[in-house]
């Protein structure tokens, strides 16, 4: 064991090793018997390389739900040793793509997404502990990932509602790749997922917006009474746990005003409720808002519309104090004052994750109103978009960079 911890790979940077170590090398003998010759005597081949056989090792001792993905499909498992993880990446993403043509209904799109869900997860994870992708790379792929799950799961819904005739579409040629094309109705990745950061376990944040002028809606009901009911289909294809597990958890309450208002809203009321008591937590929120599905033009259309919420070229004494109040909110909620290392929370503790994502927005949303150059959504291109316009030193820019990934990993 103290040879294994010893060793300079990769993995023992990044995750613990179970003492245990007879389980992960019992684990490892039971996944080499799912192969059959000659991908046993292949898998056997990779194991003499004392890295493989490391990192398998960690895995089974630390993570239960990365034994189960290897024990469900090791056949992946074996390519992930064999081929680059970009490519298996790539498959993946086509073969989602492809296989939405052949759905036939909910139940087969929602194991569909669930069953490329683990082989993203799986893939990963590989090239995460393994050192092989950065942690931009890994964020940002799970962020693709989770955006084509939500394309694709919309595009399914809004294609069924033609077929029922509850839409019309404008463009005759549309196919169920296109057909958000033009529809008004429209999706907004917020948070981690709007700024292409998401976590392995994070939910993604959505807002769901419907325009009147452009939807064509011809069912027995109202407009918002549909757009409501497929929201709510949406949410099921994507966050229902089945034998095949979930995809992502979802969270709409970013929306104006959560309690009041319906999980799809319409962009007229969603644009008055910004433009006249949008508050400035609200603000700090939208700074990552991007249309991800649906009629992506309507959302940018949108996002423009409301920019002089989230963009404002003057502060008064009240909107900087408000600002300063959310602060202390966070402060006092999370038990700022006591610093500790047991028990940390490394999202929402004293100096963790957010405190940093703070520090970029807080400086956003005081002068992004004036300098475009300011409204990007990464934190980490955020922090040097700071340092670019001298509102924050260099060396205190990669203290706050090097804390994030060290975070974040």
């Amino acid at each position: 064991m103290s040879q294994l911890l010893n060793d300079t790979s990769q993995i023992s940077k990044f995750i613990p090793i179970s003492n245990d170590l007879n389980f992960a090398m019992q684990k490892t003998i039971d996944l080499t018997k799912l192969y059959d010759d000659p991908e046993s005597k292949e898998f056997a081949r990779i194991l003499e390389n004392d890295q493989n056989k490391e990192l398998l090792h960690a895995v089974f001792s630390s993570s239960p739900y990365l034994t189960q993905l290897m024990f469900k499909d090791p056949k992946l498992v074996l390519r992930m040793f064999i081929e680059p993880v970009d490519d298996l990446i790539e498959e993946i993403f086509n073969d989602l793509n492809t296989e939405l043509l052949s759905v036939s209904d909910s139940t087969h799109l929602k194991k569909t997404v669930r069953d490329k869900k683990s082989e993203v997860a799986l893939s990963l994870a590989f090239a995460d502990l393994s050192g092989k992708w950065s942690l931009e790379k890994i964020t940002n792929t799970l962020s693709k990932f989770a955006e084509m799950s939500v394309q694709l799961s919309v595009n399914y819904l809004l294609h069924q509602a033609i077929i029922d005739g509850d839409l019309n579409h404008s463009d005759l040629n549309h196919t169920v790749m296109n057909v958000g094309e033009k529809s008004g109705y429209v999706v907004l990745a917020m948070g981690k997922l709007g700024g292409r950061e998401l976590n392995y376990s994070s939910d993604i944040d959505l807002i769901v917006l419907f325009d009147r002028d452009i939807i064509r809606y011809s069912g027995n009901k109202t407009a918002q009474s549909f757009f409501i009911k497929l929201t709510q289909n949406l949410v099921k294809i994507i966050s229902d746990r089945t034998a095949d597990g979930y995809v992502f958890r979802t969270d709409l309450r970013l929306r104006p005003d959560p309690g009041a208002t319906p999980i799809a809203l319409s962009m007229e009321g969603a644009e008055t409720y910004y433009q006249t008591v949008g508050l400035n937590w609200e603000r700090a929120a939208m700074i990552k808002a991007r249309p991800i599905a649906g009629d992506i033009k309507a959302g940018y259309d949108f996002l423009q519309r409301i920019k002089g919420f989230v963009w404002r070229k003057h502060l008064d004494y009240a909107a900087i104090e408000d600002i300063h109040a959310i602060k202390t909110l966070i402060h006092k909620f999370h038990h700022h004052s006591e610093i500790k290392l047991k028990g940390f929370d490394v999202k929402l503790g004293p100096g963790g994750i957010r405190e940093i994502e703070f520090y970029a927005q807080i400086h956003q949303l005081i002068s992004g109103g004036r300098n475009l150059s300011l409204r990007v959504a990464p934190t980490c291109l955020a922090l040097h978009a700071l340092v670019q316009n001298d509102m924050l030193d260099e060396s205190d820019n990669q203290i706050l960079q090097n804390a994030y990934r060290y975070l974040r990993t």
